[in-house]
């Protein structure tokens, strides 16, 4: 707890000193000049068609930019309404329409993430402009995911096996599985340890201890700290040399590497079966820095990786920003408060990203003027 304590630390130092170094050299992205409302919510009608197109035409491909796309899409409306810019009548389309139907397909899909995160970014957005309204809808939030992690799993569970076996769920089905997660979630008598003899939680306590396993990094770390090198060698940066390539694109090379680490470190510390080629274990930041270097590792990484954030917020998120950057910013800079995943497939493709918006962004708003140079009316 000590080490990963002094981690977090050192990553907040290494952001704190690179905010104020950089915002003297480094310069400011603007990804659009023009702040009119029409603008804003033609980007935002863009970036959401895109976004649901390419869910319903693949879905699997390039999903950092795609997922982009639907940040930034809910965000642009989101941000104009609450700085006043936008009448509410005007979010109806987005946010009683397309907000439930990205929610439902998060659902589907049988994942906690793709249902939430969307929603848990626009409460940030509102954290930011309201703080004390926002506070109690986070508090809030919290309760309710802590409350329904366990029922949710069990659900997703259900869903992945149906379609395991080649049966895919319908409407019905849904709501079937998801009572039987809530019945199950908080009737059940899940026993949370591996030792068979170890005493069981009462079921009211089963999804509270359940979600603060889930978000709990220390049990991982201990694992790697006990057994790494003693068991494990060092990788020495293995995890991290995709890095090297993330920033080609893969159009123009289509051997680059997949990002399937999590897999070969499931087989690695022995948390997969020798079988199972298919499952993902989350390597957060911390750990894959000892796995890789030790006790160093912390110290470097976790340093490097603050001062990647830093400069990323001094490009990306300057004050006094038109909603549309700071939409299309938010967008990037958001999906990194998630750091269980190793650090090349976080923020490897982040400079890409960014790039790939940025061009997307000018292209449309040079559209957009074309048409009113025009047609004026």
């Amino acid at each position: 707890m000590g080490i990963m304590a002094g981690g977090i630390l050192i990553l907040f130092a290494a952001m704190t000193i690179g905010t104020k170094l950089f915002r003297r050299y480094l310069p400011r992205i603007t990804f659009i000049e023009g702040q009119d409302v029409i603008t804003a919510v033609v980007l935002a009608v863009t970036f959401l068609g895109l976004h649901f197109t390419w869910l319903l035409l693949d879905g699997q491909r390039m999903q950092a930019l795609f997922n982009a796309l639907a940040l930034a899409g809910f965000a642009i409306p989101w941000l104009l309404f609450l700085g006043g810019r936008l009448r509410w009548y005007w979010l109806i389309p987005f946010f009683a329409v397309l907000l439930p139907a990205k929610i439902g397909l998060g659902l589907a899909s049988g994942s906690f993430t793709k249902a939430l995160f969307l929603p848990a970014f626009l409460v940030f957005l509102y954290f930011s402009e309201k703080p004390r309204a926002a506070t109690i809808c986070l508090i809030l939030g919290m309760v309710f995911i802590s409350l329904a992690y366990r029922p949710y799993r069990e659900f997703r569970d259900h869903v992945w096996l149906t379609k395991q076996f080649g049966y895919q769920p319908d409407f019905m089905d849904y709501v079937t599985l998801l009572k039987a997660g809530i019945d199950k979630g908080f009737n059940g008598t899940m026993q949370l340890e591996r030792d068979p003899t170890a005493p069981t939680s009462p079921s009211a306590l089963i999804p509270l201890r359940e979600a603060a396993k889930r978000t709990n990094a220390a049990v991982l770390f201990a694992q790697i700290y006990e057994t790494t090198p003693s068991l494990v060698p060092f990788w020495n940066g293995e995890s991290l040399r995709p890095l090297l390539t993330s920033l080609v694109p893969r159009f123009l090379y289509p051997q680059k590497p997949e990002e399937r680490f999590g897999n070969e470190f499931g087989h690695r510390y022995f948390l997969l079966r020798a079988d199972d080629m298919n499952m993902s274990v989350n390597l957060p930041w911390l750990v894959e820095a000892y796995a890789n270097f030790g006790l160093p590792g912390i110290v470097g990484v976790m340093t490097l990786a603050g001062l990647f954030l830093a400069a990323l917020n001094t490009l990306i998120n300057p004050s006094s920003l038109h909603p549309i950057n700071s939409a299309i910013g938010g967008a990037v800079l958001f999906p990194l408060v998630n750091q269980e995943s190793n650090i090349s497939l976080t923020c490897g493709n982040v400079p890409l990203l960014i790039v790939t918006l940025y061009v997307m962004a000018r292209l449309i708003d040079w559209s957009i003027r074309q048409c009113q140079q025009r047609w004026p009316g």
